[in-house]
């Protein structure tokens, strides 16, 4: 079955996103038969096509052509563009945000929470849950914790929209302060604007995100935090706490003082902790194991296409 990739980052003046590279490259690259799609002639050969939160004008059009050539089409989404309370594109981008959905034979997103509020707007659509995973070759070191002297580190990585997030944890890394020594770490693009606050008694350095600098300062912490919003933004994935597991650095979430303070307690904590969130990315959240839900999506939703029916009238 060969499957066509159009995703994301092919239009977006060569900054890398994080949702083309969990959701997109880092699938593809173990689908075997599969390619990126760059032109239109590239379609009418696929069996099935993925458009990565892709709903350019071009876009749809190639969607209709796939439509009529009866190739199942699954439409990948990480953000609810369709809720009003989130919506950030104008009324034309909108409207073709609609017509991809609708065109869709599956609409693939990465939390339960995320398939519930598309649920809620598009009723009689079929709409399938594939977590964000991590490519296991990308990731081959773990994280071997041992007794140091202060300061311990605490590390945070995301978008520059996402920073905002930190506040939710300052007060507990406040109180943290005032008994441990701490430095908080921020890795964030693609824009680094030095926007984070200062945490009285917490030693914030901000830098300037890439992939490999966002794994080599996660192997340096003791441990990672990613705080989780309450409100639309809770449909945020775990991406960010899968690439600390994979890491075997433990990642806190939330109740932060209590749970920092534990794994800061002894290295031993921290490899126990980090080995057994290893076996799960392991088990769970491995690149490969998302291959095999497109693979039977599609051939759930596979028609007969007027390549086969041309054969079959031979």
């Amino acid at each position: 079955m060969k499957i066509g990739w159009v995703i994301w980052d092919s239009i977006t003046s060569g900054v890398e996103n994080a949702s083309s590279r969990i959701r997109a490259l880092w699938v593809q690259k173990y689908m075997p038969d599969s390619e990126i799609i760059t032109s239109e002639s590239q379609l009418i050969e696929m069996d099935g096509v993925v458009f990565q939160k892709r709903f350019t004008q071009e876009d749809v059009e190639w969607a209709e052509m796939l439509k009529r050539h009866n190739i199942p089409i699954v439409f990948d989404i990480t953000d609810p563009e369709w809720n009003y309370e989130y919506i950030h594109y104008g009324a034309e981008k909108q409207v073709q945000l609609h017509k991809m959905i609708d065109l869709a034979d599956v609409v693939t997103v990465p939390t339960e929470i995320l398939a519930a509020d598309c649920k809620t707007y598009f009723p009689h659509k079929r709409i399938e849950v594939i977590k964000d995973r991590v490519d296991l070759q990308l990731y081959q070191k773990v994280k071997e914790h041992k007794e140091h002297t202060q300061p311990y580190v605490i590390f945070w990585h995301g978008c520059t929209s996402n920073t905002a997030s930190i506040a939710l944890a300052s007060d507990d890394l406040e109180r943290l302060g005032r008994e441990f020594k701490l430095k908080l770490v921020c890795c964030y693009g693609p824009r680094m604007d030095n926007s984070i606050m200062d945490i009285p008694g917490v030693e914030v350095v901000q830098t300037g995100w890439t992939e490999e600098k966002c794994t080599a300062l996660m192997l340096e912490a003791d441990v990672s935090i990613n705080p989780r919003f309450s409100d639309i933004r809770q449909y945020k994935s775990n991406n960010k706490t899968v690439k600390a597991m994979a890491c075997g650095v433990p990642c806190v979430t939330r109740d932060f003082y209590r749970r920092i303070k534990d794994h800061l307690s002894s290295a031993d904590r921290r490899n126990a902790a980090g080995r057994s969130d290893r076996r799960i990315v392991e088990t769970c959240y491995n690149s490969e194991q998302s291959v095999i839900q497109y693979l039977e999506l599609f051939q759930e939703v596979k028609k007969p296409t007027l390549k086969t029916k041309k054969k079959e009238l031979q």
